[in-house]
């Protein structure tokens, strides 16, 4: 078993929790798990996480890789958006619109690389802090897949992983004892020069 299969095995225990309450299988002491439970027309995410960084586990590890002294559980829910909404986010909110017309392939991998290079591309930005980006431009940005939290992290180890995205720490004005993670795309990647379809150029070329 990998932790991909716990994560999917914990994410089964809680859709059945409804099921067991509404047979009156479910005994009162474990009641009080239903406010984990999804309500009907959501779904629930389970992550299983380094306690110290909140790093997700990487999902390919046997599940042993999991402990709770040292682990963390992050439980998320996610509403379908409704079929007569803009998946762009709602008519009434401020969107972020690509710098170089780019629409998106529907791929969030793709669509993910396409949104940091336009953040880093922000004449405003001397960098591209990691918690502002994954949490605050992704979600801002229109991509439906982006308002699921969970998403945007996993895609984010993906592409650390895989050298395609890498971080650094950057001095923080505000608390000097605690450097602000900062990211940027590895320009000289292919798989960065495929995405972009455009060569890579260096950091003193960008600059």
């Amino acid at each position: 078993m990998t932790v991909a299969d716990l994560e999917h095995d914990l994410e089964k225990a809680l859709d059945r929790l409804r099921e067991l309450d509404a047979r009156d299988e479910l005994p009162p002491e474990l009641r009080p798990l239903l406010l984990l439970a999804p309500v009907e027309g959501t779904s629930v995410h389970v992550s299983l996480r380094h306690r110290d960084m909140a790093r997700q586990i990487r999902r390919s590890y046997g599940a042993q890789a999991f402990n709770q002294r040292e682990g963390a559980v992050w439980i998320v829910f996610e509403a379908p958006h409704p079929a007569h909404a803009d998946p762009r986010g709602r008519d009434d909110e401020p969107r972020m619109q690509p710098q170089r017309g780019y629409e998106g392939g529907g791929d969030p991998f793709e669509e993910f690389i396409h949104a940091l290079d336009e953040a880093e591309n922000q004449p405003q930005l001397n960098f591209v802090s990691l918690k502002w980006f994954r949490d605050t431009y992704l979600a801002r940005s229109g991509y439906g897949w982006a308002q699921d939290p969970e998403i945007p992290r996993r895609i984010l180890q993906e592409a650390t992983e895989r050298s395609l995205v890498l971080t650094a720490k950057v001095p923080n004005p505000k608390q000097p004892t605690f450097p602000v993670t900062s990211i940027h795309l590895n320009r000289s990647h292919p798989d960065v020069q495929r995405i972009l379809g455009r060569p890579g150029n260096s950091d003193a070329e960008r600059n």
